[in-house]
Order: structure tokens, then C-alpha cells, then sequence
């Protein structure tokens, strides 16, 4: 297995020492935690570090109006370690893409107010979007690579697939990267939020 991913922070040390075993019986690569918290991760790393295993990265909510990692020292804190920031959900669960093209949404739906407030966003994402003659969706992507960001999309088409390898090399300017974070902070819109999975956290084994 390439990356074993430890998914919510219960049972750190515990869980950590198991795939430790794994790692060391060469069943898995890397080892990467999943919506940690700063601390959690530092934590994570002290442990792995310990049995001479590099932390591999973190995979957290990320997008162009969710972007608590950036604000409160995570990304920075993993591009100063060396270790990978995995994005989920860039696209906010299919938010984030052209509000021309009408698409049947279950999200649209059940946020229809908070996707009004967006109007403003997606105006500037489809001006970039024109400027560097990709999709809108591709400029969500974009914006996470030039966060230092691996932007994870569920793609179910081939082309897909393609568009968010092209939307990874698109080197979008200090300029647009600003007009797109006024905008969204001027939405201000959360829609799961950074910590969405923290209620599910279970307490620590005593």
C-alpha cells in the first residue's frame, strides 16, 4: 500500500504503533494522518519520528473558502517539515464550479441561500478562469496548488482526471490568488467547515 492514512485523531499513540508494525513488515510505504489538528500532527510526528518514520502528510478540508489550515500555522507548519498538505473537498462538494452550467446538485439544494452569497466568487473565479482559458472548477484546483496544497477531487471521468492535472500546472498570479480570497472572505460562506469530523472523535482509551 502507498500511503496508509490514520483517519480521525482517537487513540493517537496507539493507533500510530500499529501501523508502525505494518511499515516495518513493508505492507505499507507512507503513513499520513487525516484531519488532525496542529497539535495532533506534531504529536503524530514526535511518534513516528521516534521509530525513525517520516511523517508523510496531512489530508484535511481545504478549499478557496475553507482555509482555517492556512490561518492558524498547519500548512506552514508542514511545508517548514517537509510533509505533504492533502486537500479534500476543494471543489465543496460541487460548490465550487460554474454557476452557468446548470447541474442537478444535492448540496446546491440544500445550501441555496449560502450558494446566493456566492455570486461575488464566482464572478472572479470565472474571470481567471477565462484569463488562463480553463474551467472554473480548474481554478478552485489552482488555487490549492499555489497554497502548496495537493487538491483531491473525486473524479469519475477519465477527463476529469486530465483537467486536474492541468489545473495542478496552472500558475495563477499573487494578484488573482488576493481577488479570490477577498471574495470569498467577503461571501463568507462555510459550508462543512474546516473540523467537520471533530464530533466523531472518540475519547482516548483511559
Amino acid at each position: 500500500m502507498d500511503i496508509y492514512w490514520l483517519h480521525l485523531p482517537t487513540d493517537i499513540e496507539e493507533h500510530l504503533n500499529e501501523i508502525i508494525e505494518l511499515y516495518k513488515e513493508g505492507k505499507i510505504k507512507h503513513i499520513g494522518v487525516s484531519n488532525f489538528t496542529l497539535e495532533e500532527c506534531k504529536r503524530s510526528k514526535d511518534i513516528l519520528d521516534k521509530a525513525g518514520i517520516a511523517l508523510y502528510g496531512v489530508q484535511n478540508h481545504f478549499s478557496i473558502i475553507c482555509r482555517e489550515w492556512e490561518k492558524n500555522g498547519l500548512l506552514q507548519w508542514c511545508k517548514d517539515n517537509d510533509v505533504s498538505f492533502w486537500g479534500w473537498a476543494v471543489l465543496e462538494e460541487g460548490l465550487l464550479v460554474d454557476p452557468r452550467i446548470p447541474k442537478k446538485s444535492t448540496m446546491k439544494f440544500a445550501f441555496k441561500r449560502k450558494v446566493k452569497k456566492l455570486a461575488g466568487l464566482y464572478k472572479v473565479m470565472i474571470k481567471v478562469a477565462e484569463r488562463h482559458d480553463i474551467k472554473v472548477p480548474q481554478v478552485a484546483m489552482a488555487f490549492c496548488a499555489a497554497k502548496g496544497v495537493v487538491p483531491m477531487c473525486g473524479c469519475r471521468k477519465p477527463e476529469q482526471v486530465a483537467e486536474l492535472a492541468e489545473a495542478a500546472r496552472v500558475v495563477l498570479t499573487s494578484g488573482e490568488i488576493k481577488r479570490l480570497e477577498e471574495a470569498a472572505d467577503a461571501a463568507n460562506v462555510k459550508i462543512m467547515g474546516a473540523d467537520i469530523f471533530r464530533p466523531f472523535v472518540l475519547k482516548s482509551k483511559k
